[in-house]
């Protein structure tokens, strides 16, 4: 019996894609969480844009040690 693939796994660039997305086209907003939806295109140093790529990085890092490579 092969165990079942988590829904995420087909689709690895939904995620990127979607948030990018939502900030191109989502009404505007303001302050913090305006910096923290388009953190993509932020210039580097940006405190906002910098702990939400840190966020990103860890919390994707310990979804894939938890869940492992793709089989």
């Amino acid at each position: 019996m092969s165990a079942a693939r988590p829904p995420h796994a087909a689709h690895p660039g939904t995620l990127p894609v979607g948030w990018l997305a939502l900030a191109l086209f989502a009404p505007p907003l303001t302050g913090l969480p305006r910096q923290v939806m388009t953190w993509m295109p932020q210039p580097p140093g940006t405190a906002a844009g910098t702990w939400t790529a840190l966020a990103v990085l860890v919390v994707g890092t310990t979804a894939y040690a938890v869940a492992g490579p793709r089989r």
